[in-house]
């Protein structure tokens, strides 16, 4: 019942903050609310969440009909008015008559507004002084708010020239904006496209998946100087302990080259923890910062960099990219999948070549062409989105700290970044989850270790059987290998299908 029927105890400022909150959506009245305006609000917010679900469900059915229409193989031009077998009108309702299907090429633009820097929770040590000398804590009231008589005339024509009239509404205006978007000198705040990111990157060997991953971070960051930090955290492999060496001189190669300070924090031959070592890497980074914990496998280019620092808002919200995983090269190109995909293919295509050709006669500018470089063809034949994987993540080092951080107790593979994804979502911070075509995990062979805890060993083999092919793929295969389903001597057909 305190759930349903919930009550804030914070008396008059009840439901003055933000209302994206587990027991705001859950809770079927809320109590007590002191203000006429707050009222409004609540009711604005309600009705906006309820437009957004009908225009989500608009979006699925106009979805469901253009992947009908394109099944038919009916031209996008044509759908209006073609007529199935027996006369029969595809869509029997024209535009503006009741009962009107819908039109096919409304598929979807998703607009996004990111509060630029959200005010500091009240725990935060910045503002502890504030609030013992009664200052104002809420920097971004809305304009309705200040009862002064000042901004009751927001733009007055009857006292002021056009001009100095919308002089006066732009002075207002930027005076309750926050700094990153005034247009003055003064406290001058750097745009969000700038902000430093700190890549934290778990190492355990894998040399030449290494260098791989530090030519892509040489094409992406260091040729095109943008404001990235690398911090290595190195384990010694005890298997190939050259790596380790390896590594080294590679990272010294890459800072003396460019001038950079690519940091390393060595773990020695300590036992392998991903969440150990992320939070080993976190020790170098101060406070305020903003951190994408990456691994070697993954490739990543321009617009990678862009998302983290739009989709990640210190105290209030932290990214969880989806991102594409490659399914096994070598089931995707052999001869069992693509002999029967489309009649006849050649199986030795180059994916990779295939995306460059097809905008070979598009001009493209440098970070472009490095961006098409890192950025392969999003397709059901060659990988899908990993929704269930939680490593890959970009937070503020604040954020992670007031969470708690990694379960330190979890050793070997995975299982720690589950464990942090679901105490994210039980706290206040909002946790945006998106499919990133920018980012890709190369594939690579995935050997479980027996000796890890049952659910770690479930879960590494259900990463294994997902990323060797599709279901179209094992579909295939079967066709292919008949006797899989019916072996001889088994009470099969001893000549397979019949």
């Amino acid at each position: 019942m305190q759930t349903i029927l919930h009550h804030n105890s914070s008396g008059a400022a009840a439901y003055t903050g933000r209302l994206k909150k587990r027991e705001v959506h859950r809770a079927i009245t809320l109590h007590p609310v002191k203000d006429h305006r707050h009222m409004y609000r609540l009711h604005t917010y309600f009705k906006s969440l309820k437009i957004q679900d009908l225009r989500e469900s608009s979006l699925d059915l106009h979805r469901d009909i253009a992947a009908s229409v394109k099944e038919l193989g009916v031209n996008k031009e044509q759908v209006a008015d073609y007529v199935l077998p027996g006369d029969v009108p595809l869509f029997p309702t024209k535009m503006g008559m009741p009962g009107y299907l819908g039109d096919n090429r409304i598929l979807g633009t998703e607009i996004r507004e990111l509060p630029m820097g959200e005010p500091a929770p009240f725990e935060d040590p910045e503002i502890l002084e504030k609030i013992n000398s009664k200052t104002n804590l809420n920097d971004y009231e809305d304009f309705d708010e200040d009862p002064s008589p000042q901004t009751a005339g927001f733009l007055d024509f009857g006292k002021l020239n056009v001009k100095e009239a919308i002089e006066n509404g732009l002075l207002k205006l930027q005076n309750n904006l926050p700094n990153v978007f005034k247009w003055s000198d003064d406290d001058y705040e750097y745009p969000i496209y700038d902000r430093r990111i700190h890549f934290i990157l778990p190492l355990l060997g894998r040399q030449e998946i290494f260098v791989r991953f530090m030519k892509n971070y040489e094409d992406i960051v260091l040729m095109s100087d943008e404001a990235v930090s690398l911090i290595v955290v190195m384990y010694l492999d005890s298997k190939n302990p050259l790596d380790y060496r390896n590594a080294e001189a590679l990272i010294d190669h890459y800072n003396d080259l460019y001038g950079k300070d690519i940091k390393i924090v060595h773990m020695g031959s300590t036992t392998f923890s991903r969440g150990a070592a992320i939070t080993e890497g976190i020790k170098v980074c101060a406070d305020e910062d903003l951190m994408f914990f990456i691994d070697v496998d993954m490739m990543f280019n321009h617009i990678t960099l862009r998302r983290i620092r739009i989709s990640t808002i210190r105290y209030n919200q932290v990214y969880f990219p989806i991102v594409f995983s490659e399914y096994n090269p070598e089931v995707v190109n052999g001869e069992d999948f693509n002999k029967l995909k489309n009649g006849t293919l050649d199986t030795k295509t180059d994916t990779s070549k295939h995306v460059e050709n097809s905008v070979d006669n598009v001009p493209r500018s440098d970070r472009e062409s490095a961006d098409l470089k890192y950025t392969k063809e999003i397709n059901d034949d060659y990988g899908y989105f990993r929704q269930y994987g939680f490593g890959i993540l970009s937070i503020f080092k604040c954020d992670f700290h007031r969470v708690g951080g990694f379960d330190l107790n979890i050793k070997g593979w995975g299982l720690e970044d589950v464990e942090f994804f679901e105490t994210l979502i039980k706290s206040n911070l909002t946790v945006y989850r998106i499919a990133d075509d920018s980012l890709v995990h190369k594939f690579h062979s995935v050997d479980c270790d027996k000796n890890l805890e049952k659910s770690q060993f479930l879960m590494c083999l259900g990463t294994k059987a997902s990323t060797y092919g599709s279901e179209k793929h094992m579909t295939y295969y079967l066709l292919n290998h008949p006797e899989i389903l019916w072996p001889r001597g088994q009470g099969g057909n001893e000549k397979g299908v019949s």
